[in-house]
């Protein structure tokens, strides 16, 4: 089949919108317009790349989304032009040059199905460049300068086109360097194909798929997805919960490692790894939301790679897989039950060490801190134990 990307120019200000912000950064129904349109491109099962290209100032913020919302298929995010056309050409030039199909798809269009993109990509193999458009219902008045009516054309052929547009790469490619060149701008990305004289399919879009411009559209779209029971065309999304539990043995001559946090004590936790006991049940809290086992069937005891490893390496790559499938973490909430050395002064700097891993703000990451009250092991003081409960979005498209 061959290699398949998509560009997405997100670096419009909106300024026809009337919002204090872009309108791709906007809400609807939750989330973002912007993580809305990603996720409907994300979800196509062949679609390897995507390139998002941004404003200067919104790069950061950006960057944060792409990571909070698991878009693991959003592979970099790279700052854009002055006008539209620069930002996708800006995106075009860092594709990976064995690439066969481009998709070019407006930010600001959320709503776009998952059966036009299956659609459009199969008609685009054929060697095409293929734009989705709907049959014009106004009748449609050629004015001039003046405000007078110069024709009336007649509506049967006319089309209202839409995003995403697909093209072959080599051709969408030259049809942007020819245009560079010669100072041209043109009204959609097709236009720019058309001046080399290649043919450009139209297939059957979507009424749904509306362009976020002026506030009425965002009350469309909001009505479409209530319509829809609220979570969107195709989306898939899903809330689950999951809970982690783990309790180590303190002995002599080991470091206490919690939170990634080494805590100053005369114990340390026993284990085959540093038996950082809160990594290890926020670990197996995440792997159970996502229905990936526990953290014993990834990380066996007895395989030496793992010996005396820095259990946030292990954290890590349990969250590379989770983004995979499409997992992005909402929020954390863990306890850790101690005898001693008191929590409190290292609670902070766990948080704040394990948000930086789980790419959440701090205030999503709770972490508490008890004793046993002399009760069993743990309140004997002869080990330490952590239960987690993780709240976690799942796109059912991705697993």
């Amino acid at each position: 089949m061959g290699r398949i990307a998509a560009v997405v120019p997100a670096a419009g200000r909106g300024e026809r919108f009337g919002a204090n912000r872009a309108k791709q950064f906007l809400p609807l129904n939750g989330m973002p317009v912007l993580i809305w349109s990603l996720r409907a491109l994300q979800s196509h099962p062949d679609l390897e790349e995507i390139v998002l290209v941004t404003g200067h100032e919104d790069l950061a913020y950006t960057r944060k989304l792409v990571e909070e919302f698991g878009l693991w298929k959003v592979t970099r995010v790279v700052e854009g032009g002055q006008t539209r056309q620069e930002s996708v050409h800006m995106g075009l030039r860092i594709l990976d040059p064995r690439t066969r199909l481009v998709l070019i798809h407006d930010a600001v269009r959320p709503l776009v199905e998952s059966s036009l993109l299956v659609q459009m990509v199969e008609t685009a193999l054929g060697g095409t460049a293929v734009v989705p458009a709907v049959q014009v219902t106004d009748t449609i008045k050629v004015v001039d300068d003046a405000g007078f009516v110069q024709k009336t054309p007649g509506r049967e052929n006319l089309r209202a086109v839409q995003t995403p547009q697909v093209f072959p790469y080599q051709v969408i490619m030259e049809a942007y360097e020819k245009a560079s060149r010669e100072g041209f701008l043109g009204t959609d990305d097709a236009s720019l194909v058309e001046r080399l004289g290649h043919k450009v399919k139209v297939v059957e879009g979507s009424s749904q798929n509306i362009k976020i411009t002026h506030p009425q559209d965002m009350m469309l779209a909001e009505a479409i997805l209530r319509q829809k029971g609220g979570s969107g065309p195709d989306t898939g999304l899903n809330l689950r919960v999951g809970t982690g539990y783990d309790l180590h043995l303190l002995v002599p001559g080991r470091k206490l490692m919690l939170g990634g946090v080494e805590v100053r004590s005369d114990l340390g936790s026993y284990g085959h790894s540093d038996g950082d006991a809160l990594i290890h049940s926020i670990i197996d809290a995440l792997l159970g939301a996502a229905g990936l086992g526990d953290i014993g069937s990834h990380f066996p005891d007895t395989d030496p790679r793992y010996r005396d490893v820095d259990s946030r390496v292990l954290l890590r790559k349990v969250l590379g897989n989770l983004r995979k499938k499409g997992v992005a973490i909402i929020n954390v909430d863990a306890t850790i039950v101690l005898e001693q050395p008191r929590l409190a002064p290292y609670l902070d700097r766990m948080k704040n060490t394990l948000a930086a891993d789980l790419k959440l703000d701090p205030s999503l990451v709770n972490i508490k801190a008890k004793t046993n009250e002399g009760v069993g092991p743990v309140g004997k003081g002869q080990a330490v134990a952590a239960s987690t409960v993780v709240l976690v979005r799942v796109d059912r498209r991705l697993e």
